[in-house]
């Protein structure tokens, strides 16, 4: 349904691609950090990156243990694999520390975790217990350390500062790959063998789904001559980032992710870097190898590849079926950039919900890339819930198809259910799984689908009707009381 059509007593706020851009390059949106999907804070994005490589890279918190153990601010953690993801260690200061300082404390937990456990690194992290008292960290830090067998770093973070996951993220990974470079030889850039790129993976890193995605961006290179010399990702040894200095090039999965590391071997390596969003979809993954290839100095063979051709054949099928609709994206940031362009090379008119001034900041050199290759994307910051109640007005057989992750339906358009953390989405072998995801939802557009209720959402934006009208999806029992309780 336009834009225009709404009704005009109806507060929106719409834009284009292109129009968000300049505003906000302009200077005069509000463009704050605490419009970032990725609110935990910089204590807990630190802590995250740093439990990727442990128990080889030791983490001691100086602060109050409450942080430490309290693991939901972080969503990679539960059905990660915990065997990489010891608790961290704490000096766990308590009122009296508060008021009398805790660094006698972190003297001695300096000295038993490099006595007990052996670490090849120590990286003594902050939050908000010690950082509001401004404990000398760097001080007891300099003290220590010559005592010590393993070395130590410390990083000054906490909520408090709000910096937000990322720039804490950023932080750590900065620290260890600085530690790696001035303590360890660089190792000299392959000449004599095929070009090489390390690969930075997503947000939520451990998952089962994250390694089918490196198999297929692997397999997706070695098409045009191409390796990936190291995958930087929860279990990756530490040992492993001294390898980082061999690649010609860096990319990412997720460029809001992985920015600041790209950033930091830039500076210390000169390495360039894949300013594109991640590979998902045909046009998205073709442009993603695409970048891949200028960098590195080698021919893209790949839209040449047969696989590549019957995959046009099968997208160019299901916009035969498509023909006329359009698609909502609620998708954050970049996942709803990848997100619309595909949308879009199925013919759908895409609108998206998931996006703000601060994260089209951050995305700048995407959204600039996208709009070069003719995307002017309509963005709708505020309204949305007008938009999907309205689309009940819109007979079920040409209504938008709404793009969203899983376990969340809003049960009046079809709904597009896939989540770019646990599904394999990336490269050709992930198109399958999307195209098969619009299928569904085509074929379950005037069904109930059970598997993706979420209550918060039907209660907030009242736009589904959980009377039992017809037939729901196979496998659930109607009499179950949960069922009967929703549509009481």
């Amino acid at each position: 349904m336009p834009l225009d059509r709404y009704e005009k007593d109806v507060k929106f706020s719409q834009w284009t691609l292109k129009d968000l851009n300049q505003w906000n390059k302009a200077g005069v949106l509000p463009a704050f950090e605490s419009q970032d999907i990725e609110n935990a804070c910089a204590f807990f994005g630190a802590l995250d990156v740093l439990t990727w490589f442990a128990p080889e890279v030791l983490t001691l918190v100086h602060g109050s243990v409450g942080c430490s153990l309290n693991i939901a601010p972080s969503r990679a953690w539960p059905g990660s694999s915990a065997q990489h993801r010891p608790n961290p260690f704490c000096t766990a200061m308590d009122a009296t520390q508060v008021v009398y300082g805790g660094e006698d404390r972190l003297r001695q937990a300096l000295v038993e975790v490099d006595t007990k456990y052996h670490p090849k690194l120590i990286v003594v992290l902050t939050n908000c217990c010690s950082y509001i008292i401004g404990e000398d960290v760097d001080g007891v830090v300099a003290q220590v350390a010559p005592t010590l067998h393993a070395p130590v770093r410390y990083l000054m973070v906490a909520g408090c500062t709000g910096e937000g996951f990322r720039q804490g993220a950023y932080q750590a990974l900065d620290l260890l790959f600085s530690f790696v470079a001035e303590s360890r030889p660089r190792l000299p850039t392959n000449t004599d063998t095929r070009p090489s790129i390390n690969l930075f993976t997503k947000r939520v890193s451990g998952r089962p789904a994250e390694l089918e995605d490196i198999k297929e961006i692997r397999r997706l290179l070695d098409k045009i001559g191409v390796d990936v010399n190291t995958a930087v990702r929860l279990g990756t040894p530490f040992d492993e980032l001294a390898t980082l200095s061999r690649a010609n090039a860096n990319a990412a999965l997720c460029y809001t992710f992985g920015r600041g590391p790209l950033e930091t071997l830039n500076r210390l390596y000169g390495q360039p870097y894949v300013p594109m969003t991640f590979p998902l979809g045909l046009e998205g993954t073709l442009a993603w190898v695409d970048q891949v290839a200028q960098l590195v100095g080698v021919p893209n063979t790949l839209p040449q590849d047969p696989e590549v051709a019957a995959a046009r054949g099968k997208i160019n099928r299901l916009k035969e079926k498509l023909a006329g609709r359009e698609a909502y994206v609620w998708q954050p940031g970049e996942k709803g950039l990848a997100t619309t362009i595909f949308a879009a090379e199925l013919g759908l008119k895409t609108v998206l919900f998931g996006m703000s001034y601060y994260l089209e900041q951050q995305l700048r050199p995407t959204v600039e890339l996208l709009l070069s290759r003719g995307h002017d994307i309509e963005i709708l910051l505020s309204g949305k819930h007008k938009v999907l109640t309205q689309a009940r007005e819109i007979p079920i057989e040409k209504r938008p198809l709404l793009f969203m992750p899983k376990k969340y339906w809003m049960g009046r358009c079809p709904g597009v259910a896939f989540n770019l953390f646990t599904d394999p989405l990336m490269g050709l072998k992930g198109l399958d799984i999307l195209i098969a995801e619009v299928e569904r939802a085509l074929e379950l557009s005037t069904t109930k689908d059970y598997r993706l209720f979420n209550r918060y959402i039907e209660m907030l934006y009242r736009t589904t009707d959980w009377k039992v009208d017809g037939e729901v999806i196979s496998g659930v029992d109607h009499k179950d009381p949960k069922w009967k309780q929703w549509n009481r």
